[in-house]
């Protein structure tokens, strides 16, 4: 009988050391998995991206620099034709973002930041209230109210 009794207190213990051995190899597997993910998927963004299309600040590689060929070396002295311009933005600093044939951009008009989505004709497609808008009481940068980011797509 006493017999009996060590042999179901290993069988108990085997079990735990079961179970914490597989939680353990359940543990690393995900994380080695998660690690994984979460380097590839930046890769997979910039994998699925069109070619013309700049969609967060400093461009698809956030190198600043354009993957399109065909480009001019030089501007000649007149530089290029002007194709439209958007009144009614508001202030800010927000640079544009550009995917799907849509330019995004950042306002502030009043005490309220917009976010605006401009077709590639420069007509307005919608905008967004985007909370309050940023403003500075210091004298030295009174000028620089308004959004000073740009939106990533």
């Amino acid at each position: 009988m006493g017999r009996n009794n060590n042999n179901d207190k290993d069988m108990i213990r085997g079990f735990h050391n079961t179970a914490r051995r597989d939680n353990h190899y359940s543990r690393f597997y995900y994380s080695w998995l998660l690690s994984l993910l979460l380097v590839l998927m930046p890769s997979l963004k910039l994998a699925s991206q069109k070619p013309g299309e700049w969609p967060c600040f400093h461009g698809l590689n956030r190198t600043n620099l354009s993957e399109e060929t065909g480009l001019l070396k030089a501007w000649d002295e007149k530089g290029p034709a002007l194709l439209f311009t958007i009144p009614g933005l508001g202030e800010g600093y927000s640079s544009v973002a550009i995917a799907g044939g849509v330019i995004y951009t950042a306002g502030s008009t009043g005490n309220q930041s917009f976010l605006y989505a401009i077709d590639l004709n420069g007509k307005l497609v919608w905008k967004k209230p985007n909370g309050p808008a940023w403003t500075v009481t210091v004298s030295w940068a009174s000028s620089y109210n308004g959004p000073k980011s740009t939106p990533d797509l």
